[in-house]
């Protein structure tokens, strides 16, 4: 299974977890880029008026976020964005990005034992590694309520 379809299925077992039914009208796929996000962002808004975007990765977030301004939304007072990665980007960009981060350092080093492990001949005491992720709250998981 590959990121992006681990991410997903996540986010639909939280949405599950919270008592809300995935809609696959809100759902769209793209690469993991800035331009894309902003394609499928662009659409989603015009055609559904989403208030928020979760994203797969940092990058479309941010693309997303672009495009709801180019829509004239403000972000985050009427619409949210939430990434993935926690790029440096995401702390650059204004509003800053919320995202989840992934301890990269921590997943290279666990790679690198397990590769050398590898070389070593032994066996994987395990087929799948999990590390702990966090959420990073910044400018745009920020909503007024009114």
């Amino acid at each position: 299974m590959d990121s992006s379809s681990i991410r997903f299925q996540a986010f639909s077992d939280a949405l599950n977890l919270a008592g809300i039914a995935p809609d696959s009208r809100l759902v769209v796929d793209c690469d993991f880029t800035y331009a894309h996000g902003f394609q499928a962002a662009s659409a989603l808004i015009a055609e559904h008026h989403p208030t928020a975007i979760a994203a797969g990765a940092d990058l479309i977030a941010l693309g997303a976020a672009a495009a709801a301004r180019a829509l004239g939304l403000s972000v985050p007072g009427e619409f949210s964005v939430l990434g993935f990665d926690d790029l440096p980007q995401a702390a650059q960009s204004f509003p800053g990005l919320t995202t989840v981060c992934q301890p990269l350092h921590d997943m290279g080093q666990t790679a690198a034992r397990a590769l050398l492990s590898l070389l070593d001949g032994q066996r994987l005491l395990l087929d799948r590694m999990q590390l702990p992720t966090e959420l990073i709250v910044r400018g745009t998981g920020r909503r007024s309520v009114s």
